[in-house]
């Protein structure tokens, strides 16, 4: 039982006591005879930093309880000015935000009849982003030139080698001439034969083989990563050869010219135009088709092309090298047609144009379902195409254009038959198959 003081001096006596033995316990706990040491508080996180941590983690704990959707779209309305502000997005999606690439085509090409009529001295600009020493791989669009590829020997050489195997048995209802988009359709890229392109080439052999149930006959020869001017070198350099007969020429090239060698929209229409009109001197009684450029995603995820606030760099470029194409092909009669794969391959939805994802393999090149579509949609304009050729329009070159000096020369051999006779074909492949040097065939000729 506690004894209360009953003077002054008993209560000042108890609280020096009291006193006394706090401040004992005091000592005792800073000179770690028990209790905390000193430092302990300095181990410890500041106050204020647990304080705030606290305080959210609090705060995080009842609006998810309590203001769950708040919550929920708090979270994303923060990641998503997250990702904005580094742009994240931009480089996932692959788009250009601001300002884009666009520089006008100044000439209007669609009254060219001839290849002379195209000249070099006319290009404003040589490069894509409108300079003319930024592109040191564009070409000149006019000059044939070999391809910059480290597989294009090979399948150039396969390409002739289909070429001659085939006319040998039948005459073509259309034969495909481009890049590897093209190639991809024989089951090849860069001369390689692949199992991973044997669907698209199963699916071209389906619309383009009578033989496999094809409406049509026809044959793919493209090079990866070719240009215009490398398709002008293969075809002044007997890749097709007078024999082989097609009542069509498709053409599938540009993508590389812009995209790859980062040639203007200019020198790309010029390209194209020149592979055009060195085919119909060829051809005269063949109809030639040009195929648009197909759209470029710029990374593997984004596939959008135009949109608000987002660009593709090379929508706009490509819109208007295939307009320019159109218009040129609209005042050519039936020797020359345009086909636009847009339809086939472009959306456009809310305000939106993308790429189709579920028609491509990578950031160009159509997948299998791609070229089925693509295919399908290629046998109506050839059916419509043949339905108007009249009954005595013949693909057989003209003599006075098959002993052409011009047409022997520009082959880069004295005779075109020289192309295709045994001892020519045997030195295409060794007995295992192996293609041998393309220097062994002509020599100072090849370059």
């Amino acid at each position: 039982m506690m004894k209360l003081p009953t003077d002054d001096d008993e209560l000042e006596a108890e609280f020096g006591s009291n006193l006394n033995q706090n401040q004992e316990e005091s000592n005792n706990l800073l000179s770690g005879s028990g209790g905390f040491h000193e430092n302990d508080y300095e181990s410890q996180a500041p106050f204020w930093i647990v304080s705030p941590i606290v305080t959210i983690i609090a705060w995080m704990r009842y609006f998810y309880m309590y203001r769950r959707i708040e919550f929920i779209l708090g979270i994303i309305l923060s990641i998503s000015i997250f990702l904005a502000l580094t742009g994240a997005i931009v480089e996932i999606e692959g788009y250009e935000t601001g300002p884009h690439h666009k520089h006008a085509i100044v000439h209007d090409y669609s009254g060219i009849q001839s290849k002379m009529e195209l000249n070099s001295g006319d290009i404003d600009h040589w490069c894509f982003d409108g300079k003319d020493d930024t592109c040191p791989m564009c070409a000149d669009p006019l000059v044939p030139s070999t391809s910059q590829g480290n597989d294009w020997r090979g399948a150039f050489l396969r390409n002739i080698h289909q070429a001659k195997d085939a006319m040998n048995e039948k005459e073509f209802d259309v034969v495909f001439l481009g890049d590897g988009i093209t190639e991809e359709r024989s089951g090849a890229l860069g001369g390689v034969v692949g199992d991973e392109l044997k669907p698209i080439k199963d699916v071209f052999d389906s619309q383009f083989s009578k033989n496999n149930g094809g409406k049509y006959d026809g044959l793919a020869m493209g090079i990866e990563g070719n240009t215009s001017p490398n398709l002008l070198w293969r075809i002044m350099r007997k890749e097709v050869p007078m024999d082989l007969k097609s009542k069509i020429f498709w053409i599938t090239i540009g993508e590389n010219d812009l995209t790859t060698t980062m040639c203007s929209e200019q020198v790309t229409v010029m390209g194209i135009l020149r592979v055009v009109e060195e085919l119909h001197e060829m051809r005269p009684e063949s109809t030639i088709v040009i195929n648009s450029i197909l759209p470029k995603a710029t990374s593997g995820h984004g596939k959008t092309l135009d949109g608000t606030f987002i660009h593709n760099k090379y929508y706009d470029a490509i819109k208007q090298v295939n307009g320019r194409l159109e218009k040129f092909a609209s005042k050519q009669g039936n020797r020359v047609r345009f086909f636009d794969a847009d339809t086939i391959f472009v959306r456009k939805t809310r305000g939106k144009t993308s790429m189709k994802r579920e028609l491509f393999s990578d950031t160009f090149h159509p997948n299998a379902e791609g070229h089925r579509l693509w295919g399908e949609a290629q046998i109506k304009v050839i059916t419509n195409i043949l339905a108007n050729l009249e009954p005595d329009d013949k693909v057989n070159l003209p003599s006075e254009v098959e002993s052409s000096s011009e047409v022997e020369s520009s082959s880069g051999v004295e005779s075109l038959s020289e192309a295709y006779d045994e001892e020519y074909y045997d030195y295409y492949y060794d007995g295992d198959d192996v293609i041998l040097d393309l220097y062994d065939l002509w020599g100072d000729d090849w370059y």
